[in-house]
């Protein structure tokens, strides 16, 4: 196991697709400080991060029409404007996601919405020290040494159905774009030491509704380059049916 060094780089590839069956794309993302624009189709990045500090963070959209790709616009590009490495110093992470889910809050009501709302995951680093994070549904897989594991948590009321013996997909919890009198948000957050040849992949669920987490963990194990996988995960989820928008970020220490 090899640990954080100076020279550590971290590569990072991110593609969205509209998928087969959508008007918009509703998802985002942002590297760095590269996002997406409001209104896109599809987007694709890729690039190799040298700093000691840096974040990788992706969207998924909701509420119908518009409002869906504003949210994960104003999501995206709140993060983007608020993010600040101190935050892993200082173990801020409550109140910098509550600051960004007030800024969508703020964006609906100026726009006339009566609600609209993003998920949000993201991986962020400074120096020897990562932290994963994401409120809503939008999972994160880390693989190292062979095992892939999600590290994210699901806000959804998915306990509540078992229970209930109901059948729908789960409801969110926990999302940007909540009425702070309804719901103070709480990340799941996890905490590592940056290990050198691991890779993070975050993803909308328009992957993983469509692709199996063990062809997720043959792809990535694969000896192909992190675009080629990447473009593998996209063909996988499209050939599959493609049902939703679907955005894939992979990240990996080098």
């Amino acid at each position: 196991m090899t640990f954080w060094k100076n020279n550590t780089r971290f590569k990072v590839v991110a593609i969205t697709n509209i998928g087969k069956h959508r008007e918009k794309n509703q998802d985002n993302y942002c590297i760095n400080g590269k996002m997406l624009p409001l209104k896109h189709i599809n987007g694709y990045y890729k690039t190799t991060i040298k700093k000691h500090s840096g974040f990788v963070a992706l969207f998924d959209g909701m509420g119908g029409e518009s409002a869906g790709e504003l949210a994960s616009y104003v999501s995206a590009n709140s993060f983007n404007q608020l993010y600040d490495s101190k935050i892993i110093v200082q173990d801020s992470y409550d109140d910098f996601i509550n600051h960004i889910n007030r800024k969508v809050v703020l964006s609906a009501k100026a726009n006339k919405y009566r609600s609209i709302g993003s998920t949000v995951s993201f991986v962020c680093w400074n120096k020897d020290e990562i932290v994963i994070g994401n409120v809503g549904d939008s999972p994160i897989f880390r693989l190292y040494n062979g095992s892939l594991y999600e590290i994210s948590k699901s806000h959804t009321d998915v306990e509540w159905l078992t229970k209930m013996n109901l059948k729908r997909k789960p409801a969110l919890t926990q999302y940007l774009g909540f009425e702070e009198e309804d719901i103070l948000l709480k990340p799941h957050i996890v905490k590592e030491k940056v290990v050198c040849n691991t890779t993070y992949l975050l993803c909308s669920d328009g992957l993983t509704d469509m692709v199996e987490e063990n062809v997720l963990r043959q792809v990535l194990l694969s000896d192909d380059t992190l675009k080629e996988k990447g473009d593998r995960l996209m063909k996988l989820a499209l050939d599959n049916g493609g049902v939703d928008n679907i955005t894939i970020i992979l990240l990996q220490t080098v």
